[in-house]
Parts: C-alpha cells; structure tokens; sequence
C-alpha cells in the first residue's frame, strides 16, 4: 500500500520485487542495514522504483524502521489478532498512509489477501474506492471475522 500512489496498482505490487533486488532481500533488516542516502540512490537509480523517488524512497526507510521498532522487524505482526480499527489505526502511522488508503489495504488484506481481522462494527466501506469498488461489485466491505 505504500507505493500504491500514483501508479498503477500493477507497479505498485511489483515495486517490492524491483527493491528486493537492489539492495539483497526484503525486509527492515536489509533496507535499516544502509544509510539512508545509498538507499536513497538504489531506490532512485533508473528506472526509479517509484516517480516520487526521493519521497517514497525516506517513507519506505521510515516505514522499515517502524516495522523494526514497533513490530519486532515483522510486518505481520501488524495485522496478528487485532481488530479491524486496530489494524487501520496501525497503518496511519505509516508515512503516507491516511484514512482512505488504511480502508483500502483492510479491503485488500481480508478480501484479496484472506487475512483473518475482527469486525469491531466500524465503517470500512470503499464505495468511494471507483476503481477497487468495481472490480469487487457488489462487496464493498472488507471481510471481517468475529
């Protein structure tokens, strides 16, 4: 979901590959490992990985810090047995992600993804979502377990 800005969703879900093989593997570990200006100039470097280079390029390296620091350098435990409102709220502390794009990755995660996060009768809808509420017509809320 962080790179899911101004792109299409196609590049955006292969952004982590291209990054991957540019600095050795995925994961906090290998990205906290280099100083942000050579990460900065892998994730740059043609073709740049995002058109928000230098922008995206610090959201990511914050983003690897906090799955580091907050969730044990595991990006799941962000989702592990939370509640819905949980898992958006840990999202928006994310660099860049604000209510809308923590609905939407809620929608991804549990209807695409088949992650398992508790209903707590919030309001997930992402009718507003045009393009993601299409192609998913006529289930436009995330699918939440009791």
């Amino acid at each position: 979901m962080l790179f899911n800005q101004r792109m299409k969703a196609e590049r955006a879900w292969r952004a982590p590959y291209e990054l991957s093989s540019r600095i050795g593997g995925m994961g906090p570990d290998k990205i906290l490992v280099l100083p942000l200006p050579v990460f900065t100039e892998r994730f740059a470097s043609p073709f740049a990985i995002h058109p928000f280079k230098f922008a995206m390029a610090e959201n990511t390296y914050r983003a690897a810090e906090i799955v580091s620091a907050d969730y044990d350098g595991d990006a799941r435990n962000i989702w592990t047995d939370v509640t819905a409102s949980q898992f958006t709220a840990r999202l928006q502390r994310f660099p860049g992600i604000g209510a809308g794009k923590a609905r939407v990755a809620l929608f991804v995660a549990t209807v695409a993804l088949g992650i398992r996060v508790r209903a707590d009768s919030g309001f997930y809808s992402i009718k507003s979502c045009g393009s993601l509420a299409a192609l998913y017509h006529p289930v436009h809320q995330p699918l939440l377990v009791n």
